[in-house]
């Protein structure tokens, strides 16, 4: 039997809403339960975390940001995210 050679995928999800990650980190699971993806989804309920932390992290990331956060919105969160040069940047 040939070997699957998996891809990782880091997603990260960004959102002041507990139930809301729990909601979105099982369907981004389901979406990529296949043999040919290594999902790691990791979550924040606040940007300034996730911020700090991504730049600990090597390879390419999904980033996915709620709108509306507390005391701020996604929005002002884009751009300091793209600057990480990491991967895609995702509004919900």
């Amino acid at each position: 039997m040939p070997s699957v050679n998996t891809q990782q995928v880091g997603i990260v999800v960004i959102d002041d809403n507990p139930d809301h990650l729990r909601l979105v980190t099982a369907a981004i699971e389901k979406s990529f339960a296949s043999e040919c993806f290594d999902v790691s989804v990791r979550t924040y309920q606040e940007p300034e975390i996730a911020l700090v932390e991504m730049k600990q992290y090597e390879g390419t990331k999904v980033i996915i940001v709620d709108q509306q956060l507390k005391n701020t919105t996604g929005i002002e969160w884009i751009a300091d995210f793209v600057k990480l040069n990491t991967g895609p940047v995702f509004m919900m």
